[in-house]
Parts: structure tokens; sequence; C-alpha cells
């Protein structure tokens, strides 16, 4: 599941509280139900901001798993005593679409060589 609204979750989460977020993922997952008939397992956020009301989101409605971050490791968020804080993250290392056009300036020729190969 990715998201109710991107431009709201990547705009605002990160100061926004455990309920906000909450709200925001419980749309996203209904909708996924309606859609596919089954719960969302895994969250993948828009645009990458992660704090932990998201990860506390994610646990209240049990998301098992993640992909809410960029970088080259898994791991399991922590709060600052060193409690586990959600799902274990495995970040993406693969850029995005409009990430990799912005290089280039061009969306069809980065998407054809990049993406298509």
């Amino acid at each position: 599941m990715h998201c109710w609204d991107h431009v709201r979750w990547q705009d605002r989460l990160l100061g926004r509280d455990a309920a906000w977020a909450e709200r925001e993922m419980r749309r996203a997952l209904q909708r996924h139900a309606e859609v596919f008939g089954a719960p969302a397992r895994l969250h993948g956020a828009a645009g990458w901001p992660f704090n932990p009301a998201a990860a506390q989101a994610e646990t209240a409605l049990g998301i098992e798993f993640a992909s809410d971050t960029r970088g080259s490791h898994a791991f399991l968020p922590v709060a600052d005593d060193g409690a586990a804080l959600g799902s274990p993250q495995y970040p993406t290392t693969l850029p995005t679409l409009d990430s990799s056009s912005a290089s280039t300036g061009s969306r069809r020729t980065t998407c054809t060589s990049t993406c298509w190969r």
C-alpha cells in the first residue's frame, strides 16, 4: 500500500503525530481492501518521509513490513531508548522515474534508456 494522498503524506508527515499518520494509512488500507479483497501487508511511503509517527501507525494497523526509506540495508526502526518502533524496513535503492528524469530533463528518454533495458 502506498498512501491515501501522495502529496499530503509527503508534505505533512514530518510535522504530524501518530494519530494523523494512522488516519491517513487507515484510509489507504480501507481502499486497498475494497479493491483487492485483502488487507495490505506492506507500506511504501510516498516520497520516503519516515518518522516515529509513521512507524507507530504501521504497527497499530498490522503492517508486517515496509519500504519507507531509501538506503542499502534492511533495519528495524528503534526509538531513542532502543525499543522497537515499527515494522522491519526494507529500503529501496532504485531511482524513481521522476528522480531519474530530473537529472536529464527528459522523462521519455530517461524512461526508455533507464527503465526498459
